[in-house]
């Protein structure tokens, strides 16, 4: 995945999820979302690990004079990269020589999707979900079949889209102030 990915979504669910966040510390933390990838130099195992959070975060709370909000932040900024990544990742490197490779994929029909948004919107009882087909499986593979990458993608579809609705969101702020008595900004 893109870095722009892997920094949009984390910090938009933070702020989104957690209103009385403090932004200044989500935002000082937040580059943190984009270190794993600096292993792309060194075979992209070392900093996809499971454990390599955990060792990070104790240097930014030793480093923030042992803020927990510090701590908490740099976890799940350090995390939301394993888990955004997890198509291909060296989770247990160096415990474990392999890669984890989760494609998962569920496949249902309109009418049982209406279904369950009819139920869960208080709409009266779904149905419940039919499920037409699943091709999800976690894969392993051997370590060296990740080999020494040439290219990493700098910018995907969802890269893409992500920056669009950034900039629609910056075009909305832009010409929503002023607009009185229209609805729009307030």
């Amino acid at each position: 995945m893109e870095p722009l990915v892997h920094y949009a979504i984390p910090v938009l669910f933070m702020l989104a999820l957690n209103p009385d966040a403090d932004r200044k510390k989500v935002l000082r933390y937040s580059p943190l979302t984009l270190l794993p990838d600096l292993d792309f130099f060194l075979g992209h195992a070392l900093l996809h690990s499971v454990f390599m959070p955990i060792g990070i975060s104790s240097l930014v709370y030793q480093y923030s004079r042992k803020d927990r909000t510090a701590w908490m932040l740099s976890m799940f900024f350090l995390y939301s990269h394993i888990i955004l990544d997890l198509g291909w990742v060296a989770i247990l490197y160096p415990l474990g020589n392999f890669i984890l490779s989760l494609q998962v994929n569920i496949y249902t029909s309109p009418k049982a999707l209406s279904n369950i948004i009819k139920a869960m919107t208080g709409g009266g009882p779904g149905e419940g979900l039919e499920i037409i087909n699943s091709d999800s499986k976690p894969v392993l593979y051997p370590l060296e079949a990740m080999g020494k990458s040439e290219i990493s993608p700098l910018l995907t579809q969802v890269g893409l889209m992500l920056a669009l609705l950034y900039l629609m969101t910056l075009l909305y702020r832009r010409f929503s102030r002023g607009v009185e008595g229209s609805g729009i900004g307030t």
